[in-house]
């Protein structure tokens, strides 16, 4: 792709002169500079360059030792320009501060860096910065290897400096990661990483979750035992050995696995607190686990920091220290409002989580804040960037290291509709005293040239959007977009953007373009919506009738029709169908699933959790019968693997036999799943509830579901099926 160019002046006066870089010997062969002083040579390549005098302007990069980490200072004089930094990371930092001086800018990682199409260079200049936050990351999800080099050379450019990347990943992309000057940080679900069950199950099944009196293996979702000493002892030896031989790491994680299957031995209970017996919380436990391993390794690598989640049934854990561990750090997880900033007293979402983030920070040093800026959105407006302003402020006050979100890759939807924020974010966590109106016109003169102030205008309306909606925006809501995008809005935003379009020119026309056709995507969104509605109810039909299609059917392209999870609208491809089956004994579920290209899907043969939930896939959730409590969630994927549990609130048994049924057939267009259980394993009498849920693992994870995109385990939501009065 080319790179977007937008137009600037030519100053008079000038001379074009050849610009050259040179490094140091103290910062030569280091692959951090060395990969930041490349990149300033290929933009510097594709513009052109005014320099004050008539000889070569060279850009030098200096080590001055007295320069705080991660800070540089700039220096211009008519010959040409000095970065001076500490290290390597304030080297790039300062390079890229330099080619902003210069005119660079990038905005959005999915599309190139826009560059000026003459650059000017001032006769005399100085900056100096040292990063307002040590900690700026982002992890990136839904890609191989959680790595998209697109997206990190984009966080390289915005003076990031972290990424979440899990241990068995680090082999593949740490050198990568090192050349653009991003840190690994491991604090990532972890368990199966330093206890895997591979190496110890066989030898020492007592290491592992004890649920429903069988020792369950991770990969079948069970956590560790972790009141075990010998498991204690394998786990401080594993992550020492692997600290050992990967020097430099600067944060190592120790955190549960994801989901629930807590180990439910004796010993391990008591470990609990008597709150976290009422509650279904592990909080106590795992702080007694994380003390000792703290010590563990304060002990033998004094230097490196120990990251665990406050998140899910132990963000309370940070409680239950005896003794805060001085090489603690926290990652506090933030599902929020983002109607308003996260220190809004009167945001019932958000006082609670600011609260929590308060009390952490009084008792742990080491503290960042883990976003999902784009969780469950889908590509739709983001238009908070005024809050993401206001949110590093109370980040700073309370004196966090820093921040770090989820995203997917630089090729995802989220960043073409949601990069402001993002971009914003990244401004002020490198300099908080960034001016946020300021960046915002600088925004829009580069971005869309002669139609820069329509274009504030209208980012301005999506301002007052967030701020004159009802309730929070939390993306969880359905009608979330629908309060974001009132008629009035629809008709003032498409007024602003066919002014915009008289206006611009040129690229900037292009970037016009771009934004009214995400925006005419959110209100066909709208639309779209309106008509999934109007889709009518299940029948069910008899069992004779499941059995049939199950051995010799053909798919009927008929039944009750998915919804996409994030958009509520019928996907545009991947269609899926489910219908209903039964009698007086058992209930049947065919869901047909249709996929044109098959030979992408993801397929991990075997009945593991793991192999289940990392290929294409169903959920099934069926509500108990007698108590509304119990949830039994089943998964199933196209190869015909299959695993179950039982779950109440957060205890999930996956020792759970359900005694149901599974078959596959696969096809050129797609496959459908045969499921079958016998309604007394539910205690299912007059109705089931249930929803229905597709992972969709083709370039990226989609989700659909019934009723209204899937509603997991929100079983007030779930749909009621009628059972038949009598066995037909």
């Amino acid at each position: 792709m080319a790179s977007m160019i937008y137009p600037e002046k030519p100053a008079c006066g000038r001379e074009e002169a050849k610009v050259s870089v040179g490094v140091e010997v103290a910062f030569s062969g280091d692959p951090q500079v060395g990969r930041a002083v490349a990149f300033t040579e290929r933009l510097l390549s594709g513009m052109e360059v005014k320099t004050p005098g008539t000889g070569a302007w060279k850009i030098t990069v200096r080590r001055t030792e007295s320069l705080a980490k991660g800070g540089y200072q700039l220096k211009g004089t008519p010959e040409g320009a000095l970065v001076e930094a500490g290290d390597a990371e304030g080297a790039r930092c300062g390079l890229m501060a330099l080619l902003r001086r210069l005119g660079v800018r990038w905005y959005d990682p999915s599309a190139q860096p826009l560059l000026p199409v003459q650059a000017v260079a001032p006769e005399s200049f100085e900056e100096k910065r040292t990063p307002s936050f040590p900690y700026r990351g982002l992890h990136i999800c839904g890609v191989p290897h959680h790595y998209d080099e697109r997206l990190v050379e984009w966080m390289s450019f915005q003076g990031m400096n972290r990424k979440l990347t899990h241990v068995g990943q680090l082999e593949r992309v740490g050198g990568a990661l090192k050349a653009y000057g991003i840190a690994p940080d491991t604090t990532v679900h972890s368990y199966s990483e330093w206890v895997p069950e591979a190496k110890y199950f066989e030898e020492n099944p007592e290491f592992y979750a004890l649920l429903d009196g069988k020792r369950v293996r991770q990969t079948a979702g069970g956590q560790l035992c972790l009141s075990s000493a010998g498991m204690r002892k394998v786990f401080l030896h594993e992550v020492r050995q692997f600290l050992d031989s990967h020097p430099g790491m600067a944060v190592i994680g120790i955190c549960p696995n994801d989901g629930y299957g807590w180990c439910e031995c004796e010993a391990c209970a008591k470990l609990d607190a008597p709150e976290d017996r009422e509650g279904g919380k592990v909080n106590a436990r795992v702080a007694d686990f994380v003390e000792e391993i703290c010590a563990g390794l304060a002990k033998s690598h004094p230097d490196v920091l120990v990251g665990h989640y406050s998140y899910s049934n132990f963000s309370d854990f940070y409680r239950y220290l005896r003794k805060t561990p001085e090489n603690l750090m926290v990652s506090v997880t933030t599902f929020r409002c983002y109607r308003h900033a996260i220190d809004e007293a009167s945001c019932p979402t958000n006082q609670p989580l600011f609260t929590r983030l308060q009390e952490i920070r009084r008792r742990i040093r080491h503290v960042y804040v883990y976003d999902y800026l784009y969780y469950r959105w889908g590509g739709l407006p983001q238009p908070q960037w005024r809050v993401t302003a206001r949110d590093v402020a109370a980040y700073a006050k309370l004196g966090l290291d820093g921040y770090m979100t989820e995203t997917g890759p630089a090729s995802s939807p989220d960043f073409a509709a949601g990069h402001l924020p993002l971009y914003v974010m990244a401004q002020l966590l490198r300099d908080r005293g960034t001016d946020l109106d300021a960046l915002l016109d600088d925004y829009c003169q580069k971005r869309f040239g002669a139609a820069a102030e329509t274009m504030r205008r209208y980012l301005k309306r999506w301002e007052d959007a967030v701020t004159g909606m009802e309730g929070c925006l939390t993306r969880k809501e359905g009608d979330d977009l629908e309060r974001l995008m009132p008629p009035e809005m629809q008709a003032e935003g498409e007024r602003l953007l066919a002014g915009a379009m008289e206006q611009a020119s040129g690229r900037g026309k292009e970037e016009v373009l771009r934004e009214a056709g995400e925006f005419r995507r959110w209100v066909g969104v709208l639309k779209q919506r309106a008509e999934a509605r109007k889709v009518g109810g299940v029948s069910v039909g008899t069992m004779e009738a499941f059995r049939r299609e199950m051995e010799q059917g053909e798919p009927s392209g008929q039944g009750a029709l998915f919804l996409d999870h994030t958009l509520k609208v019928i996907p545009p491809d991947g269609r899926t169908r489910a219908r209903f089956y039964a009698d007086a004994e058992r209930f049947g579920i065919v869901v047909e699933c249709t996929e044109e290209e098959m030979g992408k899907v993801a397929d991990r043969p075997g009945n593991a959790l793991s192999a289940v939930y990392g290929s294409e896939n169903v959920e099934i959730f069926l509500r108990d019968g007698a108590n509304g409590k119990i949830i039994y969630h089943a998964l199933a994927s196209l190869s015909g693997g299959h695993c179950a549990s039982e779950c109440e609130g957060t205890r999930w048994n996956w020792a759970w036999d359900g005694g149901y049924t599974v078959k596959v057939r696969r096809g050129e267009g797609g496959w459908t799943l045969f499921f079958e259980i016998a309604l007394s394993r539910i205690n299912a009498a007059d109705t089931v509830a249930l929803t229905l849920v597709r992972n969709r693992h083709v370039d990226g994870w989609k989700k659909s579901g019934i009723p209204n995109g899937g509603m997991f385990f929100n079983s007030k939501e779930y749909l009621e099926i009628a059972l038949p009065k009598e066995a037909p």
